[in-house]
């Protein structure tokens, strides 16, 4: 199997732990009302590759990771997407209007395969702990 082959093909064990991982922070974070785990479209079949939570806070989404890193756990802001990277500029571009909003206030979780209960709940006990207080 190539590079590329193995990319885009995830094997069922690797998808059932994802999947695992998901439903950790689906159940950890069900009550949130500053965190909210993006849902997977209908048209569309989630590998859980990704994590991703929309934050609904005026705290600065910059000091959560910097909090979070003080704690050994890896958050993210979502990537931004080609159009607005200075390498791709000049190439075509399409208008996604709600994006740039929501480019401030959505972070990936750690999403590792081998991601425990009882990490998902320290990673997210961090997260509840600094939006509510």
């Amino acid at each position: 199997m190539d590079e590329l082959t193995g990319a885009i093909t995830m094997p069922f064990w690797k998808r059932k732990q994802k999947n695992k991982v998901r439903n950790f922070y689906k159940q950890q974070l069900k009550y949130e009302k500053n965190i909210k785990l993006l849902e997977t479209p209908s048209y569309s079949r989630n590998n859980n590759w990704l994590n991703l939570v929309k934050v609904k806070s005026k705290k600065n989404i910059f000091s959560l990771i910097k909090k979070m890193k003080k704690n050994n756990i890896d958050i993210r802001p979502v990537w931004k997407p080609n159009h607005l990277q200075i390498p791709f500029k000049k190439y075509e571009q399409f208008k996604v209007i709600s994006f740039e909003k929501n480019l401030k206030n959505v972070l990936c979780l750690p999403s590792s395969s081998s991601l425990k209960k009882n990490e998902v709940i320290r990673i997210t006990n961090l997260l509840k702990k600094f939006l509510n207080d």
